[in-house]
């Protein structure tokens, strides 16, 4: 777990204000293993309250993973899509052999 720098306020680096309200920002931690100071991503939801939080190597690995997930999003959506149009053309189907008989 990282803890903030002393007991002051953290020092923040930068702040965002993502679309969904949700904030982003960096900040120095210290990290357990050998109290190093280390930049440390963090999300909060419109609360403040902590969604998650990465540290320097757990950004790259997102930063990698980054087009593998996003094609995963991409083929779930398309799927979703086709699971639409067959359910839609199922719908019909059953329109049809209600209205015949």
């Amino acid at each position: 777990m990282l803890k903030c720098r002393g007991a002051e306020a953290p020092r923040w680096r930068a702040t965002g204000q993502l679309p969904s309200g949700k904030k982003c920002f960096v900040f120095i931690a210290k990290r357990d293993q050998d109290g190093a100071a280390e930049p440390v991503l963090c999300f909060v939801d419109s609360q403040n309250k902590r969604l998650m939080w990465l540290d320097e190597e757990e950004v790259f690995e997102l930063e990698r993973l980054a087009p593998r997930l996003k094609s995963y999003l991409h083929l779930w959506e398309r799927k979703a899509a086709q699971e639409k149009v067959s359910k839609v053309e199922a719908d019909e189907e059953m329109k049809k052999d209600v209205s015949v008989d």
